[in-house]
């Protein structure tokens, strides 16, 4: 792994180094780590330089982006993580320590170009016999608070995430700069000299769990598992012991990062226990929930419009939690799947609010709604073949959720349904 002080590849590496961030108190004692490759046109290449090719802006200390397109703002940046697909502005990568992360870095089209249209318009005209030269320059820029760095072309690189678990950040800058020259008559065609994109990545650099240690990560307590090989776990534990084994990973929530999303939709806030707002905390969540959550989001709007959206009442649940609210006389089940970070009790609302709505329009909020809800997620489950628990729940569990019937779903990765 790398120790931040060179980057490999045909680039050269300037490296800075900045504190005192305006930001969260969770970022303000960062080093920031600037990694950067120019590619020039063969024309005008001269050799290994150490002074910058092309001047990228100053990092700017956010905790979260609210667009990919900050600079200059008409090209898109593109990123693509080897296989996890896009990489979403303003959206929480999830890495193990010491985790290899392939990325691809570029400067999409425009959205209004179509397939046969140009990506910009021309950069110089000229009218008379010549020779008309195009010279470009490229600088790709890879800013960082920690983890190692391979630069390998001016589009593609590598991070390595650092072996120490927490947040970490992320921030890709690509510049892009021509110029043209030709015979006399040439003229301008109006296009930008340079072409500017960035997109920065909340990474959270998830913290191992032992489950023979004492249930304690960061002094936050989550409790003990129960054994599913014991005598009493029961036999369809038993016959599943893998799917009932303690998660073996999990993220850190802080009242800076609990608004990052996870998807376009789902921020980690709603994946947290409600009473535990504000604190900071640890969750187990697997990423497979959060894609399947947003494929019923995207049903769901599709059946009954735009305003529809999915409301997430519950997903994790550590034992510690589990065991103050019996005490409560909230009782869940020993093994419920909402320990396992691959549950959520869910309701569908089209028209405002956070309870069930009158999905089958029938003039009354009740439980045929919330099958209507279990029959959608359940054509969900086919179209993505995801295989789990589903079932229905006449009445809310917990003080504080809205008094309507809900929905459960789980990846427990053995369909059945109640």
């Amino acid at each position: 792994m790398h120790d931040g002080s060179r980057a490999h590849g045909p680039c050269t590496v300037a490296l800075r180094r900045r504190v005192g961030y305006r930001a969260a108190a969770f970022l303000a004692s960062l080093v920031i780590v600037s990694f950067r490759v120019h590619s020039q046109s063969p024309a005008d290449a001269k050799g290994d330089d150490a002074s910058p090719l092309l001047e990228l802006p100053a990092l700017e200390s956010k905790p979260k982006v609210e667009s990919a397109e900050q600079l200059e703002g008409e090209r898109k940046l593109g990123v693509q993580a080897e296989g996890r697909g896009e990489v979403r502005p303003n959206t929480v990568l999830l890495a193990q320590p010491g985790e290899i992360l392939r990325f691809r870095v570029t400067l999409a089209n425009p959205a209004s170009a179509g397939p046969r249209q140009a990506a910009r318009p021309s950069a110089f005209v000229g009218n008379q016999p010549g020779r008309y030269v195009a010279q470009t320059a490229r600088a790709l820029a890879l800013q960082t608070t920690g983890g190692g760095v391979e630069i390998l072309d001016g589009s593609s690189l590598v991070w390595t995430a650092p072996g120490q678990p927490g947040w970490q950040k992320i921030i890709f800058e690509l510049e892009e700069a021509m110029s043209c020259s030709g015979p006399g008559g040439g003229t301008s065609g109006g296009a930008p000299g340079t072409t500017r994109a960035r997109q920065e990545v909340p990474v959270m650099v998830q913290f191992p769990f032992d489950r023979d240690g004492p249930g304690v990560l960061g002094g936050y307590a989550i409790g003990l598992y129960p054994n599913e090989k014991a005598a009493d776990a029961g036999a369809y534990v038993q016959r599943y012991t893998e799917q009932y084994a303690p998660p073996k990973w999990f993220i850190q929530v802080t009242p800076e990062t609990e608004g990052f999303y996870v998807s376009d939709h789902f921020r980690l806030a709603d994946f947290s226990p409600p009473a535990e707002q504000g604190k900071q905390r640890f969750i187990a969540l697997k990423p497979e929930l959060v894609r399947f959550l947003e494929a019923v989001w995207t049903r769901l709007q599709e059946e009954h419009g735009d305003s529809a959206r999915l409301v997430i009442l519950r997903s994790y649940l550590s034992p510690n939690e589990r065991q103050r609210l019996a005490q409560k006389g909230v009782q869940y089940t020993t093994f419920t799947r909402y320990q396992y970070g691959d549950a959520a009790a869910i309701v569908a609302n089209t028209q405002g609010g956070d309870g069930m709505s009158d999905l089958n329009r029938d003039g009354a909020v009740d439980p045929a709604d919330a099958e209507a809800l279990a029959n959608l997620v359940d054509r969900v489950r086919a179209a993505t073949q995801t295989r789990g628990g589903l079932g229905v729940v006449a009445k809310p569990i917990e003080p504080g959720w809205p008094d309507t019937p809900f929905v459960v779903v789980d990846l427990r990765g053995v369909n059945t349904r109640w």
